[in-house]
């Protein structure tokens, strides 16, 4: 029976799932791989973590083809996994395109990406791709984790120093990073070797905070799903995409911690196109190649088999949390 690998790695995280025709047989979660946000060695050694994982406890000689939804270098991939098993062939997908295989079990549409970074994207027929964004957290990256994570920082700091507004955000920001003094929050985010996914790293702390009632910090959800909005509105407005391929799917770690951000793009995308739909994602990216294997057979499975078949993975279906 062959075996199959699909991995997903992007600023925060790299998971890895190795399966049969049956279903799951390991899996492997560890830090990210995109080299803008850490550093080569940390990406080598979280790839080689990941895949660890996956293939504890079952020896696999041959992986007949290998998904790989990589922000990083791929080159790296390659030669850690060639060091572990025989590779048949590997296949890159674009982290867009994953985030519709996964997230609505298609291959074309629109997909809003709020990870660590963030980027709008459409995908079309054959290789047709627009992309609105993706410029890194210097230029870019708006409504992103990392845009979250500083704008709740700066808001927590601007506080402290007594011309910010009424915040709880600076002292969980002490507590969660151990600290006691503005200083060593700056120490902290650019003493270390990966500022960006430091600052990203806040978001769940920001998330919990706007659960607990506080108006900055649910402010900085609300600001980045319109900021999102944005971006996707840019693809929703061209004329050359056909009907089928209006829907858009909101992927990426960033919508998922708190349901303000997820409404606030709704919203503004309502505004202008109140029939384009809005689609929060089913499974997670590292889902992406079980389920361009299944979109590739021949006939293509109709819904209901393509369901039954997704049945083994119901592990990594996305769970979303209203307030």
């Amino acid at each position: 029976m062959p075996h199959y690998l699909s991995l997903d790695g992007g600023g925060s995280e790299c998971r890895a799932l190795l399966y049969d025709e049956n279903g799951p047989l390991g899996y492997g979660c560890a830090g990210g791989t995109n080299t803008n946000f850490t550093s080569l060695k940390a990406c080598r050694s979280n790839i080689e973590q990941c895949l660890d994982q996956a293939f504890a406890g079952c020896a696999v000689p041959r992986i007949d083809t290998a998904y790989a939804v990589l922000v990083g270098p791929n080159e790296v991939l390659a030669e850690v996994l060639s060091g572990r098993t025989e590779v048949g062939r590997m296949v890159h997908i674009e982290e867009g395109r994953a985030g519709l295989l996964a997230g609505a079990l298609r291959k074309s549409g629109i997909a809003a990406l709020s990870g660590t970074g963030s980027d709008a994207f459409y995908y079309g027929s054959g290789d047709k791709t627009r992309v609105v964004g993706g410029l890194g957290s210097i230029l870019g990256d708006q409504g992103s984790g990392f845009w979250i994570g500083r704008k709740a920082i700066r808001a927590a700091l601007a506080y402290g120093e007594g011309w910010g507004r009424e915040t709880i955000l600076l002292p969980m920001l002490y507590e969660a990073w151990g600290l006691t003094d503005k200083w060593e929050i700056v120490q902290a985010v650019y003493g270390g070797d990966a500022p960006f996914r430091k600052v990203a790293s806040f978001v769940p702390v920001v998330a919990k905070a706007a659960r607990l009632g506080d108006s900055v910090a649910l402010s900085c959800f609300e600001e980045a799903g319109a900021r999102m909005a944005e971006q996707t509105l840019v693809l929703a407005r061209r004329p050359d995409i056909p009907r089928a391929d209006r829907v858009c799917v909101c992927c990426g770690g960033a919508w998922k911690a708190h349901p303000a951000m997820v409404r606030a793009f709704e919203r503004r995308m309502a505004d202008e196109y109140p029939d384009l739909p809005i689609r929060r994602p089913l499974y997670e990216p590292v889902m992406a190649g079980v389920v361009l294997g299944l979109l590739r057979r021949n006939p293509l499975p109709a819904d209901d088999e393509i369901s039954e078949a997704l049945v083994p993975y119901h592990d990594f279906r996305i769970q979303w949390q209203e307030e």
